[in-house]
């Protein structure tokens, strides 16, 4: 992980939030790792997804989400990975 990036959560084989339901079993996406975290900068980010791709055991790594932090006091923006595997 590049220095310039604070991670906030690591989910392997991360629940699906929008196929649970109060009347179903949870559902889970199985072969997926997310990670969110934030940033200053999103060049670093950008390298470490490729740098992620190059791994033999990630098949793909996809920028989910990259927008502003809600917190006006962080200048970080919040983004979020996931990574087939």
């Amino acid at each position: 992980v590049p220095g310039s990036i604070t991670l906030e959560e690591l989910a392997i084989n991360p629940r699906n939030k929008s196929a649970s339901t109060s009347f179903r079993a949870p559902q889970y996406d199985r072969g997926q790792i997310r990670i969110s975290g934030k940033t200053l900068n999103l060049e670093a980010v950008n390298n470490w997804i490729y740098a992620l791709k190059e791994k033999s055991w990630a098949k793909q790594v996809v920028l989910e989400s990259y927008s502003p932090d809600n917190d006006e006091e962080d200048e970080r923006q919040r983004f979020t990975l996931r990574i087939w595997i």
